[in-house]
């Protein structure tokens, strides 16, 4: 468990300057990674999200922005990144993303970006039916955390996700003064 902040500056011979932030996440068994999960995808699935709205769009802040969860056995990790426009200072890009994260709850669309996102996974989900890599895969998960009827469990529990459910998820895991930064720059 992560007891402070940590920031760190790594100078390289890169093109652009990358700004890294990261934040403990729960454990792919956990009762709320769907509803993290799924907040991740509203947050910053593709260019229609909240953040990607926000900081690249309409602020300019970022040329690029993204992040994901990184589901695990063990405790994962949530980790968003973007380069940096020519001229943004790190320090006000990452105050710029943690002020977007902030607005997170008062989103009037939350519900219906819930859905959509949803609506990918069930998509998702139909598509992976289709792949018998993506079968084998998914069973010998199932087979290794013992529970082979994980298999045909994730799409109800993706249905049984709230609004309500990510923004408890949104409190436990990304309403916290308690994560780590990289800050990529170039030289």
């Amino acid at each position: 468990v992560w007891s402070k902040y940590e920031e760190l500056t790594v100078e390289r011979d890169v093109p652009h300057d990358i700004l890294y932030m990261v934040f403990q996440a729960n454990e792919r068994l956990s009762e709320d990674f769907y509803e993290l999960s799924l907040l991740i995808e509203v947050l910053s699935n593709g260019k229609s999200s909240s953040l990607y709205q926000e900081l690249v769009e309409e602020k300019h802040i970022f040329a690029n922005f993204g992040g994901y969860h990184n589901s695990s056995f063990e405790k994962g990790l949530i980790i968003f990144s973007g380069r940096l426009e020519d001229g943004v200072t790190f320090d006000f890009a990452q105050e710029a993303v943690l002020e977007a994260l902030a607005k997170f709850e008062s989103l009037e669309t939350l519900e219906h970006q819930l859905e959509k996102i949803k609506n990918q996974d069930r998509t998702e989900q139909a598509m992976e039916e289709i792949s018998l890599l993506q079968r084998v895969q998914n069973l010998a998960y199932a087979e290794t955390v013992s529970d082979v009827s994980l298999c045909n469990e994730d799409i109800e529990k993706v249905e049984a996700v709230t609004v309500a459910g990510i923004v408890k998820a949104y409190d436990r895991y990304l309403n916290t003064k308690i994560f780590k930064v990289l800050k990529y720059k170039a030289s």
